[in-house]
């Protein structure tokens, strides 16, 4: 089995409240990495103790978000759990796109969840977008930190 060395692509992500007194966040995206390059494939890795709200819910979930809870709401991603960390390549930093993508192309959002190791799309420079998997907005965030790394492993 091959060795793949990971090599960090950015600094990481992170976005810090308090138990008492949570970091909104009103935007769709905030931006991990601006460009991409000399790499292959990228990992993610999210912190495990992420936890933030989503509107009308009081209670926290982490990176893979409120997995088998019914809630209400409108999702970037259909067959994701909302609340799920969630990324996408390219485009700007105000759009959605609600159809999920497996290989990342075109911008379409992917689920990241916990810990994801994708294909970065051939022709992508950037950037890459990180955002929560549902529309309603402010996120209250407790505490986020996503680590992202890339290499170009040899099969």
């Amino acid at each position: 089995m091959p060795e793949i060395v990971w090599s960090r692509l950015a600094d990481p992500l992170v976005i810090e409240g308090t138990d008492t007194e949570l970091k909104p966040i009103k935007e769709p995206w905030r931006v991990l990495a601006r460009v991409i390059r000399d790499c292959t494939y990228m990992r993610l890795v999210v912190d495990d103790d992420g936890a933030w709200r989503i509107p009308g819910v009081d209670t926290n979930c982490g990176p893979d978000g409120y997995a088998g809870i019914e809630i209400g709401g409108k999702t970037v991603i259909d067959d994701c759990a909302i609340g799920a960390l969630i990324g996408r390549f390219g485009g700007g930093s105000a759009g959605y796109s609600t159809q999920a993508a497996t290989d990342a192309d075109k911008g379409r959002p992917f689920p990241i969840g916990t810990y994801c190791i994708m294909p970065i799309p051939a022709k992508s420079v950037g950037p890459l977008f990180v955002g929560f998997n549902v529309v309603a907005r402010p996120i209250q965030v407790r505490r986020l930190k996503i680590t992202i790394e890339g290499a170009t492993p040899t099969l």
